[in-house]
């Protein structure tokens, strides 16, 4: 204890003491009373510091008052909340990051089976983005905003306790439980998903301590998750096209090399296709550039509905023009592939009901590794003189790089890839 205090604990006791004394010797002489004076403040030190001490003692050494982590089952709760701070502050993977929140919510409550949904793009459907013990067909299902258990948590923005809430339950392709919970996860007022819990693995129900945790933790992981989000967001426009929303020039840039390394490794083919649409200056000259973005758009979606999934690659080059990855295809696929393309685009007019019309076609230029090039800059080089060529051929046409040894002249100056 400090001085201080000891000061203060002995000031009390005298002053308590001669309180007393004085009341008892009203009637002294002068001498008897500094006596008794005398002795009451030694008296009153002594009472001070043996009743005042342990007090003042007792105060100073009190341990701060926490606040109870929601739920029963505090190890298990706090085991939780180390998990998911961890992956807070360590992971800039949303898929990593919504495990743990869900792993953790499982383990905190004894859950049977679980799942994190995200909002859609088009914010009325929730996607599946993780799961536990669920049929993985319903990864692949989309919930309707206000359908289910999930649904509802969506649309009302509220946390939901079953069977406290009748009115409500899980609906296909939900897990089918008489007991669940599900909250919704939420960063700045902004709804990003819901985090649901199907069922129980001992015996009972879920009570409200549960629903608490399950707050609880979604609470501490929604602003994480809305990060992630917002990074990938970032990076994602960062190699996209804001126009068409294909792949942008950069991406391409970034591929190539892991397509053309792995051609080498494996000793495979690899094909280039560069797409250019015909008279596109003409085109915005006549019906103005907003019908010229529409094209775009409208082309981008044709030729991505003839492409392999992630196989190939597809992006935009630049302006009017577009580029093509085929992985293991020789130059017999690349003319096949890109004559399906170039019969895609004239199959009928570009525009919509309300707009007048408009017959598009594209040339297209190709070069196979590694008899049109043996580098990157070679093979794409080699697509773009074959474009030039199948232009100057006089449109709407395909020409292979194999096929300019015998026409110097339509060479152009390469582009960089």
């Amino acid at each position: 204890m400090t001085l201080r205090l000891r000061l203060l604990a002995a000031l009390v006791g005298v002053l308590a003491v001669s309180v007393a004394v004085a009341l008892l010797i009203a009637d002294a002489t002068l001498g008897q009373e500094l006596i008794v004076f005398g002795v009451a403040v030694l008296l009153g030190i002594g009472i001070g510091l043996v009743v005042v001490t342990p007090l003042a003692r007792s105060l100073q050494g009190a341990p701060a008052v926490e606040e109870p982590l929601p739920g029963e089952g505090g190890g298990e709760m706090r085991d939780s909340v180390r998990r998911l701070g961890e992956a807070l502050r360590s992971t800039h993977d949303l898929v990593k990051l919504l495990s743990v929140v869900l792993e953790s919510a499982l383990a905190a409550v004894d859950g049977k089976a679980g799942a994190v949904y995200l909002m859609s793009a088009r914010h009325g459907e929730l996607l599946m983005k993780v799961g536990r013990h669920v049929d993985p067909a319903v990864a692949q299902r989309r919930i309707p905003v206000g359908h289910g258990l999930a649904g509802w948590v969506a649309q009302a923005r509220t946390a939901v306790l079953l069977p406290s809430t009748p009115e409500v339950s899980p609906a296909d392709p939900e897990p089918s439980e008489a007991t669940a919970m599900a909250v919704p996860l939420e960063s700045q007022n902004h709804l990003l998903g819901v985090l649901a819990i199907y069922g129980r693995k001992r015996p009972g129900s879920f009570r409200e301590d549960d629903l608490g945790t399950i707050e609880f933790l979604a609470r501490q992981a929604g602003v994480g998750i809305d990060n992630i989000i917002l990074h990938e967001e970032a990076e994602r426009h960062a190699i996209t096209d804001g126009l068409t929303s294909v792949w942008n020039r950069r991406y391409f840039q970034m591929r190539l090399p892991e397509y053309f390394a792995r051609a080498q490794r494996h000793s495979r083919p690899l094909s280039i296709l560069m797409i250019d649409i015909d008279d596109f200056k003409l085109m915005n000259d006549r019906y103005g550039h907003q019908r010229g973005d529409a094209t775009l758009i409208e082309l981008a979606s044709r030729v991505t509905s003839q492409v392999r999934g992630k196989l190939d690659m597809f992006a935009r080059y630049g302006g009017e023009e577009f580029v093509l990855i085929l992985d293991e295809i020789d130059a017999e696929g690349a003319r096949v592939a890109a004559e399906r393309i170039r019969k895609e685009v004239t199959a009928h007019p570009f525009g919509t009901e309300e707009e007048t019309p408009v017959d598009v076609s594209v040339s297209v230029g190709f070069a196979t590794y590694p008899h049109d090039g043996t580098t990157e800059e070679s093979l794409v080089a080699a697509a773009d003189r074959a474009l030039y060529a199948a232009k100057a051929r006089g449109k709407d046409r395909i020409v292979g790089a194999a096929e300019l040894s015998d026409e110097p002249s339509l060479a152009r100056k390469p582009r960089r890839p």
